[in-house]
């Protein structure tokens, strides 16, 4: 009887040993066995009894058999030979390929540029996962679109070789930046100065910082010729916005004189001496002008050789700064002179 009592037990123990291998947890697919396996992932189990669970397949490998799920393993992918990988990039080089943009960027010429991303498996189909923010482009690489020159907003868009670079996904030249809805020069516009919204109360915006004045010149020709008549000649200038005309450069024949600032008919309005011996003289004034107002700029002439100044022949007129236009050549008589330059050059104004 107790013999009896002893092989019931033994058996009650196998059947329920070979209970446990045969009937695994419901939902899932993989054994206790299977659990310590490194083949063994999300994606691939070991068989049970050589079979495998739907929705996985039998493959064969160098580790054995497995059982792996065809739409979704990147390691058999719609096949149990298929593995997928990500794009050879070749010869590419690190980083967005943007040419020194010539201003402090915040920060949106940095980052990686591209990446390989990651090998993916969906719906049998091998794929790439890309890092966030990145885009997938056919050549199967992925871009930041917001700053890689040659994927600029989009996988098609590349920005000019040498003269612009990616900014914010828009293609910008050299020293503008975007600014919500243009590209803007932040080393000049007074709206942008330095950088997006920072505008300048006044004055101008000189290399990125706002300033009380940017000097704008008409440099105008080399004046080769001594003039022995036409005294009091000279230019016709036009204010074409209110500015102040602070220098400019008196070609003369060494003589002492007299440099007027007068309205077209005549009037003197200011007035500057010449001293003598200095054919090149560089006057310092501060004279304002008034928008869309000509005056004529003259050199008075002494009573020996009638005038003292210089002049080469001209034609292309009107020459302009931001603020100010040389018109013509002017005689003593306020007429107008087409084809000579007069006495004046490198006229600078401000702002």
């Amino acid at each position: 009887m107790k013999g009896h009592r002893w092989a019931i037990l033994v058996a009650c123990v196998a059947a329920c040993a070979k209970a446990a291998v045969d009937e695994p947890d419901a939902g899932s697919s993989v054994d206790a066995s299977a659990a310590t396996d490194a083949s063994v992932t999300p994606d691939v189990v070991k068989p049970v009894d050589g079979s495998c669970a739907k929705p996985t397949t039998k493959c064969s490998s160098d580790a054995g058999d497995l059982c792996a799920d065809l739409t979704h393993d990147k390691n058999h992918c719609g096949q149990c030979n298929t593995v997928c990988s990500t794009a050879d990039a070749g010869s590419m080089s690190p980083g967005t390929g943007n040419p020194d943009p010539g201003i402090f960027d915040a920060g949106y010429d940095g980052g990686i540029g591209w990446s390989l991303g990651s090998p993916s498996c969906a719906s049998s189909k091998c794929g790439v996962d890309c890092p966030d923010a990145m885009a997938l482009c056919s050549d199967e690489i992925c871009y930041d679109t917001k700053n890689h020159h040659d994927r600029c907003g989009d996988c098609n868009t590349a920005c000019a070789q040498t003269t612009e670079w990616c900014t914010q996904g828009h293609c910008c030249g050299v020293g503008t930046a975007w600014c919500g809805s243009a590209c803007a020069s932040v080393l000049t516009d007074t709206l942008n100065c330095g950088a997006c919204g920072h505008a300048c109360d006044g004055g101008g915006c000189q290399n990125g910082t706002c300033v009380a004045c940017v000097p704008a010149t008409i440099t105008g020709p080399t004046l080769t010729n001594t003039i022995t008549g036409w005294p009091k000649s000279g230019l016709r200038i036009k204010a074409l916005k209110n500015t102040t005309l602070t220098s400019f450069v008196v070609n003369n024949q060494g003589s002492a004189d007299t440099v007027d600032l007068t309205d077209t008919s005549g009037t003197v309005l200011q007035s500057i001496a010449l001293p003598a011996s200095n054919t090149a003289y560089t006057a310092s004034v501060s004279w304002q002008l008034t928008a869309n107002t000509s005056y004529d700029l003259i050199l008075e002439g002494n009573t020996t050789s009638g005038n003292n100044g210089k002049w080469v022949s001209y034609s292309s007129f009107p020459q302009s700064s931001t603020g100010l236009q040389v018109v013509d050549t002017v005689d003593q008589s306020q007429t107008l002179q087409t084809a000579y330059w007069f006495t004046f050059t490198s006229l600078v104004s401000c702002p």
